[in-house]
Protein backbone atom coordinates (compact mmCIF):
# COMPACT_ATOMS: atom_id res chain seq x y z
CA UNK A 1 0.00 0.00 0.00
CA UNK A 2 1.53 3.28 -0.98
CA UNK A 3 1.46 5.87 1.14
CA UNK A 4 0.90 9.83 -0.24
CA UNK A 5 1.18 12.24 2.32
CA UNK A 6 0.44 16.13 1.14
CA UNK A 7 1.78 18.44 4.43
CA UNK A 8 0.16 21.78 3.45
CA UNK A 9 2.22 24.56 5.08
CA UNK A 10 0.40 27.86 5.85
CA UNK A 11 2.59 30.65 7.31
CA UNK A 12 1.11 33.82 8.46
CA UNK A 13 3.92 36.84 8.82
CA UNK A 14 3.63 40.42 10.41
CA UNK A 15 3.78 43.70 8.77
CA UNK A 16 7.19 43.55 11.66
CA UNK A 17 9.42 42.28 8.66
CA UNK A 18 8.64 46.15 7.40
CA UNK A 19 9.85 47.58 10.41
CA UNK A 20 13.33 45.51 10.17
CA UNK A 21 12.70 43.74 13.08
CA UNK A 22 12.31 39.69 12.95
CA UNK A 23 8.78 39.07 12.19
CA UNK A 24 7.13 36.97 14.58
CA UNK A 25 5.81 33.55 13.30
CA UNK A 26 2.38 32.62 12.82
CA UNK A 27 0.08 30.11 12.57
CA UNK A 28 1.86 26.69 10.97
CA UNK A 29 -0.91 24.09 10.12
CA UNK A 30 0.89 21.04 8.74
CA UNK A 31 -2.08 18.23 7.39
CA UNK A 32 -1.50 14.97 6.22
CA UNK A 33 -3.87 13.36 4.21
CA UNK A 34 -3.70 8.89 3.80
CA UNK A 35 -4.93 7.87 0.50
CA UNK A 36 -7.69 6.28 2.57
CA UNK A 37 -9.04 9.23 3.69
CA UNK A 38 -8.06 9.48 7.35
CA UNK A 39 -6.89 13.41 8.28
CA UNK A 40 -4.34 14.29 10.61
CA UNK A 41 -4.11 17.80 11.62
CA UNK A 42 -0.92 19.61 13.68
CA UNK A 43 -0.78 23.49 14.83
CA UNK A 44 1.74 25.56 16.00
CA UNK A 45 1.86 29.05 17.01
CA UNK A 46 5.86 30.15 18.09
CA UNK A 47 9.05 29.71 16.82
CA UNK A 48 11.04 27.02 18.37
CA UNK A 49 14.50 25.35 17.35
CA UNK A 50 14.37 22.15 16.26
CA UNK A 51 16.02 20.90 19.44
CA UNK A 52 13.41 22.53 21.33
CA UNK A 53 10.41 21.03 19.12
CA UNK A 54 12.63 17.19 19.32
CA UNK A 55 12.88 17.80 23.26
CA UNK A 56 8.93 18.74 23.56
CA UNK A 57 8.04 15.23 22.15
CA UNK A 58 6.47 12.52 25.26
CA UNK A 59 8.47 9.87 24.73
CA UNK A 60 12.17 9.53 23.08
CA UNK A 61 11.67 6.38 21.79
CA UNK A 62 8.81 4.12 20.30
CA UNK A 63 9.52 0.19 19.68
CA UNK A 64 7.32 -2.02 18.07
CA UNK A 65 8.04 -5.83 18.70
CA UNK A 66 6.51 -8.66 16.64
CA UNK A 67 7.64 -12.01 18.36
CA UNK A 68 7.02 -14.55 15.43
CA UNK A 69 5.06 -17.68 15.97
CA UNK A 70 5.16 -21.17 14.93
CA UNK A 71 3.85 -20.32 11.30
CA UNK A 72 4.92 -17.66 9.25
CA UNK A 73 4.50 -14.63 11.35
CA UNK A 74 7.19 -12.19 10.83
CA UNK A 75 9.81 -11.13 13.50
CA UNK A 76 11.31 -7.84 13.13
CA UNK A 77 11.97 -5.12 16.18
CA UNK A 78 11.80 -1.42 15.06
CA UNK A 79 12.61 1.53 17.06
CA UNK A 80 11.71 4.84 16.44
CA UNK A 81 14.09 7.53 18.18
CA UNK A 82 13.33 11.41 18.59
CA UNK A 83 16.06 12.48 16.92
CA UNK A 84 14.35 10.95 13.76
CA UNK A 85 16.42 7.93 13.33
CA UNK A 86 14.85 4.36 12.79
CA UNK A 87 16.07 1.60 13.85
CA UNK A 88 15.03 -2.28 11.77
CA UNK A 89 16.63 -5.56 12.89
CA UNK A 90 14.47 -8.33 10.94
CA UNK A 91 14.43 -11.83 11.38
CA UNK A 92 12.19 -14.94 10.15
CA UNK A 93 9.50 -14.25 7.65
CA UNK A 94 9.89 -10.32 7.95
CA UNK A 95 9.66 -8.31 5.06
CA UNK A 96 13.59 -7.68 5.25
CA UNK A 97 16.61 -9.55 7.54
CA UNK A 98 19.08 -8.29 8.71
CA UNK A 99 19.38 -4.43 10.42
CA UNK A 100 18.81 -1.43 8.58
CA UNK A 101 18.11 2.46 9.41
CA UNK A 102 15.99 4.98 7.93
CA UNK A 103 15.17 8.45 9.02
CA UNK A 104 11.77 9.67 9.96
CA UNK A 105 10.07 13.39 10.03
CA UNK A 106 10.45 14.55 13.13
CA UNK A 107 6.88 15.93 12.88
CA UNK A 108 5.09 12.45 12.32
CA UNK A 109 7.00 10.90 14.62
CA UNK A 110 5.81 14.05 16.74
CA UNK A 111 2.29 13.15 15.32
CA UNK A 112 2.72 9.11 16.61
CA UNK A 113 3.98 10.84 20.07
CA UNK A 114 0.97 12.86 20.45
CA UNK A 115 -1.53 9.93 19.47
CA UNK A 116 -0.01 7.96 21.46
CA UNK A 117 -0.06 9.62 24.10
CA UNK A 118 -3.62 11.36 23.87
CA UNK A 119 -5.66 7.61 22.42
CA UNK A 120 -4.79 6.37 26.31
CA UNK A 121 -2.43 3.85 25.32
CA UNK A 122 -0.51 4.17 28.62
CA UNK A 123 -3.67 3.59 30.14
CA UNK A 124 -3.70 0.05 29.13
CA UNK A 125 -2.72 -3.12 30.95
CA UNK A 126 0.53 -4.70 30.44
CA UNK A 127 -0.33 -7.73 28.58
CA UNK A 128 -3.09 -9.28 27.00
CA UNK A 129 -3.10 -12.97 25.97
CA UNK A 130 -5.33 -15.37 24.18
CA UNK A 131 -6.50 -18.71 25.44
CA UNK A 132 -4.90 -20.41 22.25
CA UNK A 133 -1.70 -21.29 21.64
CA UNK A 134 0.94 -20.69 18.60
CA UNK A 135 -0.02 -16.83 17.84
CA UNK A 136 2.10 -14.14 18.17
CA UNK A 137 3.04 -11.65 20.94
CA UNK A 138 3.16 -8.08 19.30
CA UNK A 139 4.69 -5.34 21.97
CA UNK A 140 4.64 -1.82 21.88
CA UNK A 141 7.23 0.23 23.80
CA UNK A 142 6.99 4.29 25.07
CA UNK A 143 10.55 5.37 26.90
CA UNK A 144 10.10 8.37 28.24
CA UNK A 145 12.71 10.62 30.85
CA UNK A 146 12.51 8.50 33.58
CA UNK A 147 9.60 6.15 32.71
CA UNK A 148 8.83 3.06 29.99
CA UNK A 149 5.69 1.55 29.07
CA UNK A 150 5.22 -1.84 27.10
CA UNK A 151 2.36 -3.12 26.20
CA UNK A 152 2.34 -7.21 24.86
CA UNK A 153 -0.31 -8.49 22.91
CA UNK A 154 -0.83 -12.16 22.36
CA UNK A 155 -3.34 -13.53 20.10
CA UNK A 156 -4.34 -9.73 19.15
CA UNK A 157 -6.47 -9.01 22.00
CA UNK A 158 -5.62 -5.85 23.05
CA UNK A 159 -7.90 -2.95 22.84
CA UNK A 160 -8.30 -1.25 19.71
CA UNK A 161 -5.99 1.61 20.41
CA UNK A 162 -3.45 -0.56 20.39
CA UNK A 163 -4.50 -2.27 17.26
CA UNK A 164 -4.40 1.49 14.93
CA UNK A 165 -1.45 2.22 16.37
CA UNK A 166 0.45 -0.96 15.68
CA UNK A 167 -1.01 -0.47 12.15
CA UNK A 168 0.75 2.88 12.03
CA UNK A 169 3.77 1.79 12.88
CA UNK A 170 3.90 -1.41 10.68
CA UNK A 171 3.36 1.30 7.29
CA UNK A 172 6.12 2.87 9.03
CA UNK A 173 8.33 -0.24 8.66
CA UNK A 174 6.83 -1.02 5.07
CA UNK A 175 7.43 2.74 3.68
CA UNK A 176 10.75 4.16 4.66
CA UNK A 177 14.19 3.71 2.79
CA UNK A 178 15.33 1.42 5.09
CA UNK A 179 19.12 1.07 4.57
CA UNK A 180 21.19 -2.40 5.33
CA UNK A 181 23.60 -1.43 8.40
CA UNK A 182 27.24 -1.50 6.76
CA UNK A 183 26.02 -1.50 3.53
CA UNK A 184 25.33 -5.16 2.95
Amino acid sequence: MSLSIRILVAVSLSMAASCGAEPPLGPIEASIVRESGEYFRYQAFERRTDEEVLAGFPFKRITLTRGGCYGSCPQYTVDLLRSGECRYVGGRHALREGEYTARVWAGGFGLLSSMAGRSGLLDLEDSYSASWTDDETITLTFEGEGFTKSIADYGRQAPPEFQAFRALMEEVVEEHGWLPVGGK
